[in-house]
């Protein structure tokens, strides 16, 4: 062991741990391919301690290091399931060329793709107007449609035509007496002052 050349770090562990070599984890690809050959080896134990000790006469120092026994299990556990994969892998390979060549079948058949694919025609666009009565709708507060236009403010003179003649507005005098035709020609609608026929004190005017 004394021509193994450590670093300081290597040292440091030796140091800590009291050993010759530093106990470290698989690092090396020779490390991995042993490891292979001894796991699938009968003779080699299963036991991670009694493993480790077994390693020890393949360590050289340079490729090959020492182990602890939970190096041993925790890369037993990684190759077991690498091995697993493998296998699965390995048994899935006649199915996986089977698909590949149907698939290679299948996308051969596919039309070119220069060619034009017609599109469907879009939907025609739905009148606001179709689903109300009104001619147009409120949405979020905004109208949408055919908003009428305001309509004007009537003003002062503004009348309009009456639907039915106006009754004649006469005084109280003439609406009360016993003369129809006083109603008919009275002009009093401003009070008895305008009145043909009556006073402003209530007397009868000689016509």
């Amino acid at each position: 062991m004394d021509k193994v050349k450590l670093t300081s770090d290597q040292k440091y562990l030796c140091a800590s741990m009291n050993t010759e070599l530093p106990l470290l984890p698989f690092i090396t690809e020779e490390e991995n391919k042993l490891f292979a050959d001894c796991v699938l080896n009968s003779n080699f134990p299963t036991n991670d301690d009694e493993a480790a000790i077994a390693w020890c006469k393949f360590v050289d120092g340079i490729k090959i290091w020492p182990k602890l026994g939970v190096h041993i299990r925790l890369h037993r556990e990684e190759f077991q399931r690498n091995q697993r994969v493998r296998n699965c892998v390995e048994r899935a390979k006649a199915g996986k060329e089977k698909l590949d060549e149907l698939f290679s079948v299948m996308k051969s058949d596919k039309p070119s793709t220069s060619e034009t694919i017609p599109h469907p025609k879009p939907l025609p666009e739905i009148n606001a107007q179709a689903t109300h009565a009104s001619p147009y709708v409120v949405v979020g507060g905004t109208a949408v449609g055919n908003i009428p236009a305001p309509s004007k403010k009537k003003q002062q003179g503004d009348r309009g035509k009456d639907a039915k003649p106006r009754k004649s507005r006469v005084c109280k005098l003439c609406e009360n007496s016993n003369n129809p035709s006083t109603k008919d020609t009275c002009s009093g609608s401003g009070g008895r002052q305008h009145c043909l026929y009556w006073n402003k004190d209530g007397t009868p005017k000689c016509v």
